[in-house]
């Protein structure tokens, strides 16, 4: 918990940083957790739950050190977290981020993540 939370701290300017009790709240209810690590240094991770409506997995939260982005660590937490979903039974995965957030939507969409056409920018893959 505590090396989920300093990259958190870490990776998400104030405005869209979920305190600790949020990200903890997350951490314990979320079916899956993944630190990624480089030479043994947490560098990202990713939190997933199963259960939304029609057998999606939900990625929760995934965050990379900023001093870590464009090494594509948080392409391969996403795409650790799609294979993960599939091989636990999900029908697919969604999320959601910001529509003006175009370098972490420009990766989803990479991975086969489309809008929804929802008002919230959720976002679905079925690998």
């Amino acid at each position: 918990a505590p090396v989920i939370l300093n990259l958190n701290a870490l990776a998400f300017e104030p405005l869209w940083r979920y305190d600790d009790s949020v990200i903890m709240g997350w951490l314990m209810t979320s079916d899956r957790a993944a630190v990624a690590e480089l030479n043994g240094r947490p560098v990202g991770f990713a939190l997933t739950t199963r259960g939304l409506p029609g057998n999606y997995a939900h990625l929760i939260r995934v965050a990379t050190r900023p001093d870590f982005r464009g090494a594509g660590v948080g392409r391969q937490l996403v795409i650790d977290s799609i294979r993960q979903a599939v091989e636990s039974g999900a029908s697919g995965i969604a999320l959601n981020t910001q529509a003006s957030n175009r370098i972490s939507r420009s990766l989803y969409e990479s991975l086969g993540f489309r809008t929804t056409g929802h008002s919230l920018n959720v976002l679905i893959a079925r690998p």
